[in-house]
């Protein structure tokens, strides 16, 4: 085995440089203003990014994320009895339901439910040929 190999196994050693009062008075004040590790880093100017995180650790100095739950999507449904086709965009406002009475059972009117469902038995759209972009352009 080579010297280089045996060099790559090794643990590598951090290089320890203590931290003065300066400094940490420093991390602290900047840690609160809410700057980021990477901040606190540039502005110590000569600590590393891991080296004030692990400092930051050290003295009990923990990122706080807030455990709020995503908002609940909300669900909007027309008047009961009602159809519940939807007439435009409902991700952008002036949509609405189509608010005629709905067939029994159904939620929605004779016609949406005609487009909303295939009836059992129905003839199949015919597919459309398919056709080659080069061919019909002429180019080979």
């Amino acid at each position: 085995m080579s010297q280089r190999a045996a060099d790559l196994r090794l643990p590598r050693r951090r290089s320890f440089i203590p931290w003065t009062r300066t400094e940490t008075g420093t991390l602290r004040k900047l840690f609160e203003r809410g700057l980021s590790d990477a901040e606190i880093a540039d502005k110590l100017g000569n600590r590393t990014i891991e080296a004030v995180k692990r400092q930051r650790a050290s003295m009990g100095m923990l990122r706080r994320h807030p455990n709020e739950a995503p908002p609940r999507p909300m669900i909007v449904v027309g008047p009961a009895r009602t159809c519940q086709w939807i007439d435009g965009d409902p991700r952008r406002p002036g949509w609405s339901f189509c608010g005629r009475p709905s067939v029994d059972g159904k939620s929605y009117c004779a016609a949406h439910l005609r487009r909303a469902y295939i009836q059992p038995g129905a003839p199949k759209r015919p597919k459309k040929e398919w056709r080659d972009p080069f061919m019909a352009s002429g180019r080979v």
